[in-house]
C-alpha cells in the first residue's frame, strides 16, 4: 500500500463516507468506493444563514466580503427536493453561521422529515442560543443530530476563544437541555 493510501485511509472517518469505506475494506478496491460517492449524494451541508452571534478567534466568517443573509424557504425546499431524488440520505443545517438565528429553522426540519429517505438531520451550533424550550421545539420538529462546540471547559479560556458569549450561559443551556433530552427520552 503507497504512503498515499495509507494516509487516506487511516483518515477515512473524515474523508470518506461510512458506506464507502465499508466497501472498500470488503472490496479492496478504492476506485469502486469513489464510483460510488459520484453516483449518491450521501450528506448535504445547507448554510441557511450565515448570521452569527460570536466572533470566535478561529472562524474565518468575519472575513467574509458576501452580504449577509438567510436561505430562502423556497429555495431550500427545492434544494431538499433535488436532494432527495438524489437518494441523498443526511441533511445537516449549517455550515459559517449559526442555525438557532435562523427564523425557519423549525420549518426547514419539519419539511425535511416529510421525506423518509432522509435518515438524518442535524446541526452544529454554538449553544449559546440552545435553551431547553428551543430544544423541546427542534425535537418535536424532528431533528436527529445537535452538535454543540465548547471550545474550553473553563470560563476563561471558553471566553477568549468564543468571543462574544458566555460560558455561564452556556452552562445553564446545557443543564436545561440535559433535562428535557432525558424527560423526552432522549430524542436527539
Amino acid at each position: 500500500m503507497t504512503n498515499i493510501f495509507r494516509l487516506l485511509y487511516l483518515n477515512f472517518p473524515r474523508i470518506l463516507p461510512r458506506m464507502t469505506r465499508l466497501l472498500w475494506e470488503r472490496s479492496g478496491r478504492f476506485g469502486d468506493a469513489l464510483k460510488i460517492c459520484e453516483r449518491r449524494l450521501l450528506v448535504v451541508f445547507f448554510e441557511t444563514t450565515d448570521f452569527c452571534n460570536a466572533r470566535c478567534i478561529m472562524c474565518g466568517s468575519s472575513r467574509m466580503r458576501r452580504r449577509r443573509q438567510i436561505m430562502p424557504m423556497d429555495i431550500f425546499c427545492t434544494a431538499v427536493k433535488q436532494f432527495v431524488a438524489a437518494k441523498g440520505h443526511s441533511v445537516m443545517l449549517s455550515a459559517f453561521g449559526e442555525p438557532l438565528l435562523d427564523p425557519y429553522l423549525t420549518d426547514r426540519i419539519s419539511f425535511v422529515r416529510e421525506f423518509p429517505a432522509i435518515q438524518n438531520i442535524g446541526f452544529s451550533t454554538n449553544g449559546s442560543l440552545l435553551t431547553s424550550e428551543k430544544y423541546r421545539e427542534l425535537a418535536e420538529a424532528g431533528l436527529k443530530n445537535i452538535s454543540i462546540s465548547i471550545d474550553g471547559f473553563q470560563k476563561k479560556t471558553y471566553e477568549k476563544i468564543r468571543v462574544g458569549l458566555s460560558f455561564d450561559d452556556l452552562e445553564k443551556n446545557i443543564t436545561g437541555v440535559l433535562e428535557v433530552h432525558k424527560a423526552l427520552k432522549r430524542p436527539i
